[in-house]
């Protein structure tokens, strides 16, 4: 079961859970390479007793092997990082076809994620944090940092990176504290699972100040376990008792989880695209994913050893006791126990490392020195049977004493994953956006609706969108400014199923005089909905691929 929800979650990363079942035929499709035989490549670092590369191995020091049959190397590579100037703006390398870099990337990309809960703790990880991106990181090397429903941009300026963790530093433990008071008794239980708009303020001040890169507020994206997940959790809520102080803090210490859950998904989903050596390090109070089913750890490491990204887990909780109560004593808590497990879990399978009890700086350090060089191995399976099955891929070296990290495995599949980033992040990010109940503001959108005709069971409807031509990314090209972002109209019933729908990607090229006009007026886009009946309500959701950035609103029509 696993297994196959995690192929299914790869090729269609969200769906329309809060509009019913789309219909309509005009949404984009999404391509896909087709092959019929494929190279798996495989990133390979080789560590002795000290945590150091072993640099120098040859390709006879290598055995595959794929669920248990040995595989013949048909390529191999070493891939030796030295500093490199770059430009301050510098954008990560997207991944043009499958298999192999046509020339292997003289950087690294870093997406960290900051979990729920306080992190500088014991270990002390946001000091740590801070070392990594100052004074660790390759000039050349990417990173970026996902927190809560926010992200910055992918850059290679580490001081702004490093400004925003110094800030997050400063807020994380009050954040936590409203966090924690907000969603206790009966509002955990029965409340709203969104962040209240008083304390989302103070998530998006943390982002927004002068010299942190641009950021952007980020839609949850579907989770493969997610239903198991919450028919899980409702089972818990009903059968606790109210006033029991350790299982409410159990009930809250989940929903943190399913809260890290959801961004480390979609930190492997925007890193499936990029090339070079990919690291996603979660630094989190307490562990993994922590939660009762040892699948949900084991199909989150299967999904990004597929995506060829390596999770390091850094742990800033302190170490974990029992104690003693009336005479007894109590052990570990199972949770706390899941989560090592889990984040232990998911860093082998995935070729990463876990830091567990420790201090932060010792684990970024490793880090660091752990991926400064790299082997490429690449084979072509001996079963052509691509049937979307997950195949446990193992890498053994000759040499004794050293520790091999690479990913475990693949999903074998005949159709890959689309490689064209622009479309398939368009119609991930979109629908996505649509499902999400809350407005997006990063790009301000306002708009009015007109019924043309409605019968029983059809109608039309006009639909004006506002947009603030400030948000969108405007390039000066021969003399005249450019842009492209997509609208996608939604059309709701009066039981919120998708009556219709449009999506269109918008193309502007202005002469000067005019895109200074527009600056000051905004950009108007009118689209006209076919739906099946009458429509109620609408949503629109605007995406601007350049910078990434969504806005979304929703009115009734009128």
């Amino acid at each position: 079961m696993g297994r196959r929800l995690a192929v299914v979650f790869v090729v269609a990363l969200v769906t329309l859970a809060a509009w019913g079942t789309p219909v309509g035929a005009q949404r984009p499709q999404l391509p896909a390479f087709r092959t019929g035989v494929t190279l798996v490549p495989l990133d390979v670092r080789v560590l002795d007793s000290a945590g150091r590369p072993v640099t120098d191995l040859a390709a006879e020091d290598f055995t595959i092997h794929e669920e248990g049959v040995r595989q013949e190397v048909a390529h191999f590579s070493t891939v030796a990082l030295a500093p490199a100037s770059v430009p301050r703006d510098a954008r990560p390398h997207l991944r043009r076809t499958a298999g192999l870099e046509a020339e292997p990337s003289n950087q690294r990309v870093f997406l960290i994620v900051l979990g729920r809960g306080r992190l500088q703790g014991p270990s002390k990880g946001f000091d740590a944090l801070v070392e990594l991106v100052r004074e660790r990181l390759l000039p050349q090397d990417l990173v970026a940092v996902v927190a809560y429903n926010q992200a910055t941009e992918m850059t290679t300026d580490h001081d702004g990176i490093a400004l925003l963790i110094e800030r997050f530093a400063a807020a994380n433990d009050a954040i936590e504290a409203k966090l924690r008071h907000h969603f206790s008794g009966l509002q955990l239980l029965f409340g709203s699972k969104e962040i209240p708009d008083h304390i989302q303020a103070e998530i998006a001040e943390v982002f927004d100040a002068p010299g942190v890169p641009d950021g952007r507020s980020l839609p949850p994206t579907g989770i493969p376990d997610g239903e198991i997940i919450n028919v899980d959790t409702s089972r818990m809520v009903d059968a606790i008792d109210l006033f029991g102080r350790d299982e409410l803090a159990e009930i809250m210490e989940r929903r943190n989880a399913i809260d890290d859950i959801t961004n480390l998904y979609m930190g492997i989903e925007y890193l499936r695209f990029l090339e070079g050596e990919k690291h996603l390090v979660y630094v989190t109070e307490f562990g993994m994913v922590g939660l009762d089913r040892a699948e949900h750890a084991r199909n989150l490491a299967s999904i990004a050893a597929d995506a060829r990204v390596a999770i390091s887990v850094i742990q800033t909780g302190g170490l974990a006791i029992g104690g003693f109560s009336a005479g007894i004593f109590y052990g570990v808590p199972p949770r706390v126990m899941w989560a090592t497990a889990d984040g232990r879990l998911a860093a082998e399978r995935t070729g990463g490392l876990a830091s567990f009890h420790r201090y932060a700086d010792r684990a970024v350090e490793r880090l660091d020195q752990a991926t400064r060089f790299r082997y490429v191995l690449g084979y072509y399976p001996t079963d052509g049977d691509w049937d979307g099955s997950f195949r446990r891929v193992r890498v053994d070296v000759n040499r004794p004493g050293v520790t091999v990290h690479v990913r475990d495995g693949y999903f074998a599949r005949h159709q890959l994953v689309p490689f064209d980033r622009q479309r398939f992040m368009t119609y991930s990010r979109v629908l996505a956006a649509a499902s999400w109940g809350p407005p997006i503001e990063d790009i301000p959108v306002t708009v009015t609706t007109d019924v043309v005709f409605e019968s029983r069971d059809a109608g039309e409807i006009d639909v004006e969108v506002s947009i603030d031509p400030s948000a969108l990314t405007f390039e000066e090209r021969d003399g005249q400014w450019t842009a492209s972002f997509d609208v996608a109209v939604f059309a709701g019933d009066n039981r919120k199923d998708v009556a219709g729908e449009v999506w269109e990607t918008v193309t502007l090229a202005m002469t000067p005089e005019t895109y200074a006009r527009v600056l000051k007026e905004g950009v108007t886009h009118t689209a006209r909905v076919e739906t099946k009946g009458p429509a109620r309500q609408v949503k629109v959701v605007v995406y601007d691929y350049a910078a990434d950035r969504l806005g979304t609103t929703a009115a009734k029509v009128k």
